[in-house]
């Protein structure tokens, strides 16, 4: 485990939110197909509107 020192709350905060958004986009979940969270939010959007264009046309 790596450890960080910051001289600003502001530093941590921005090392905390790069971390965040790395592994939302890049880290693959075995619970989300194999995706990314962020990957798997965009395919369940992609299909709630599927399912929905499918409901209207019926």
């Amino acid at each position: 485990m790596s450890r960080n020192t910051f001289a600003t709350k502001d530093q941590a905060r921005r090392a905390v939110a790069g971390f965040i958004d790395a592994y939302n986009t890049r880290r693959r979940h075995n619970s989300c197909e194999m995706l990314a969270p962020i990957a798997y939010e965009r395919l369940l959007a992609e299909r709630a509107a599927e399912t929905d264009n499918q409901n209207r046309a019926a």
